[in-house]
């Protein structure tokens, strides 16, 4: 426990070959954040937790696919508040600390403004619905510096994690997933009312490969079932969690690859079972969260529209 904890709060990168740390970011970035973004309430009620997973090998297309989807979680206009990015470490059971800034809203006071009653919210949808939206005339003009500004910063802060990313992470044998995004929900919700956590990985937590690599039992549905209820009830009661957060959204990509090298895939049956597993694990782990799985990173669009409440906007404080 101790280790983890040591490791989630030490603000240090974890790769010796990198020259510059995320904390001391350079002048152009910090004169970018000086207009105070840490008082807002995305800040103060949202937090975004991109979890890296490295152990297992990489190739070249998963690369991609980690960048790729990094990048559209940082330039997304729907996410804002909080971002904390953190890697699993060459401890199994625990997590580095990458980098932790705050991601300012592109919301304007104009939208929020005709956006701050029942009516002006039914006009802008209908509007929304027909592209007329952008058309419609407000008391405050644009503020399009502003927005510069954040586009700018948000740059900034994704091509500083492509340098860190650049640089191959040591592979570890066996990795403790479930433990981490448990520990993660433990020390990073407190206060918040909204939890986005973004998982990179192939989510073959220790005892999950070994059950899918196991001749003794069978792999179906119930196995999986069975396993994650039993291990959302030890997280929960390892930690003393109550999930109160009502808006909790979970999105894994990456998942289908295999650990025995950087180019093997996971059988069909094997990518289903796993899928069953932490389905029923999140469910049983969070309050009624939104989960999305798969290989890529979705557009965060979609899922921004497809959650009751969106990744937390200002209707939710």
């Amino acid at each position: 426990m101790h280790r983890f904890f040591n490791g989630l709060l030490s603000i240090v990168l974890t790769a010796s070959l990198i020259f510059f740390s995320f904390q001391t970011l350079d002048a152009e970035t910090l004169a970018l954040n000086e207009y105070n973004c840490q008082s807002t309430d995305s800040y103060q009620n949202i937090i975004n937790i991109i979890l890296i997973d490295r152990t297992t090998a990489l190739n070249d297309k998963s690369n991609l696919s980690l960048q790729n989807g990094i990048k559209s979680i940082i330039m997304s206009s729907d996410i804002h508040g909080r971002l904390q990015i953190l890697e699993v470490g060459q401890n199994d059971f625990t997590a580095d600390s990458v980098a932790d800034y705050c991601l300012d809203e592109y919301t304007t006071n104009k939208q929020k403004k005709v956006e701050s009653n029942a009516f002006n919210k039914t006009l802008a949808a209908i509007l929304e619905k027909f592209g007329l939206y952008h058309k419609i005339e407000f008391d405050d003009s644009i503020d399009i510096e502003r927005i510069d500004r954040i586009n700018k910063y948000r740059d900034n802060i994704f091509r500083q994690l492509k340098v860190y990313l650049s640089h191959q992470k040591s592979n570890t044998s066996a990795t403790s997933i479930i433990s981490l995004i448990s520990q993660c929900y433990h020390h990073y919700s407190l206060g918040k009312k909204t939890f986005n956590l973004f998982i990179f990985s192939d989510m073959l937590d220790s005892q999950i490969s070994t059950l899918l690599k196991s001749n003794d039992i069978k792999t179906n549905g119930d196995s999986y079932k069975e396993l994650a209820v039993s291990q959302a009830k030890l997280m929960k009661d390892s930690f003393g969690i109550v999930s109160d957060i009502k808006n909790v959204n979970i999105v894994v990509w990456g998942l289908g690859r295999s650990d025995i090298n950087s180019n093997a895939k996971l059988t069909l049956e094997q990518y289903h079972s796993l899928n069953i597993f932490w389905k029923t694990f999140f469910t049983n782990f969070f309050n009624d969260p939104t989960i999305i799985l798969g290989e890529y990173m979705p557009e965060i669009h979609s899922i921004f529209k497809s959650t009751p409440h969106g990744f937390g906007t200002s209707q939710n404080y």
